[in-house]
């Protein structure tokens, strides 16, 4: 028979997913905090244990020994634009189950921002711009605002709305920054 909590029996299917989730979070946010590790093993392994059955898989490019481990198909526009049309659906989900969307954003953290950083960011191995890679860190900021607002209790849908309107001006401006920069994820010809 399995150990139970006191404090799990009178919860609600829905409040143990909350829980769940907001242990995903704060685990993931804490890795990351604590840089202990590269910041590529770490999204590596958080990109294999965020499996949501609800979101659309996350697609991954062959195997390119130029390439982090888990990079997503595509470059740092393709990262973007599933960025934004992945927030799109976050206030709504916000009201009608919290805990998917945290789920859903904190995928789409690890999965595409962070892959973004580690390559066009502040110490990216492909930085070729300044203000791109300081655009990139904004997002970054945007998607930590997004996820803490997510983790309390009961968010305003306003504010969650915000956040993601925050967010996904600051998408644009990473897209737009990376075109005029003309910076490209090298892949070899086999990956593309």
């Amino acid at each position: 028979m399995p150990v139970r909590f006191k404090f799990v029996e009178n919860e609600s299917q829905n409040q143990l997913n909350m829980r769940f989730a907001s242990l995903t979070f704060f685990i993931a946010a804490g890795i990351a905090a604590c840089d202990s590790q590269p910041r590529e093993q770490v999204a590596s392994a958080a990109a294999a244990a965020t499996t949501d059955p609800d979101t659309t898989p996350v697609s991954f490019a062959a195997t390119d020994s130029a390439l982090i481990p888990g990079t997503p198909a595509g470059d740092l526009a393709d990262w973007v634009r599933d960025i934004r049309s992945g927030i799109a659906a976050i206030p709504a989900l916000a009201v009608s189950d919290q805990a998917a969307a945290q789920s859903r954003t904190l995928d789409l953290y690890i999965t595409r921002q962070e892959y973004a950083e580690m390559y066009f960011g502040v110490d990216g191995r492909q930085r070729r711009s300044a203000e791109l890679a300081a655009a990139i860190e904004t997002a970054e900021e945007r998607f930590h605002e997004l996820m803490k607002l997510l983790a309390a209790e009961r968010p305003s849908a306003d504010d969650v709305r915000s956040a993601v309107a925050a967010l996904d001006e600051q998408q644009a401006t990473v897209g737009r920054l990376w075109q005029l920069s003309g910076a490209r994820l090298h892949r070899s010809s086999a990956a593309q």
